[in-house]
């Protein structure tokens, strides 16, 4: 069983059923107000309004981002492989430009394979 769905009360509740349905109650809402909104964003695409809020958003983004890989960083530093991996990461999406998630899957894998 994957380990993650221990943290989900759904899983204590109700074992393997009862965790997907907390995960569903907990996602679900929130991707469905997120893709009613895309919709209705990108009916205005040439609103200056849009244009506005898009511009201001792009620092909060940014800041909001970098905090999250603070937070993350941290939690994963828990020996100095996760570290050299934490660090690893971060330096081959900088200088690499590919995408986080295909780093993170070696990461995962390395995990899997006890490595980590």
């Amino acid at each position: 069983m994957l380990s993650w769905w221990g943290d989900v009360i759904g899983y204590h509740v109700a074992g393997f059923v009862g965790g997907l349905v907390a995960t569903v109650a907990m996602c679900g809402p929130t991707c469905l107000f997120a893709l009613l909104i895309g919709r209705i964003w990108n009916r205005f695409k040439d609103a200056p309004w849009r244009v506005a809020i898009q511009a201001a958003l792009v620092p909060l983004s940014i800041g909001l981002i970098g905090a999250s890989a603070a937070v993350i960083a941290t939690a994963a530093a828990q020996s100095a492989v996760a570290v050299a991996v934490t660090v690893a990461t971060a330096v081959l999406t900088y200088a690499m430009r590919i995408n986080p998630l295909w780093i993170f899957a070696g990461a995962a894998l390395l995990g899997l394979a006890g490595l980590i």
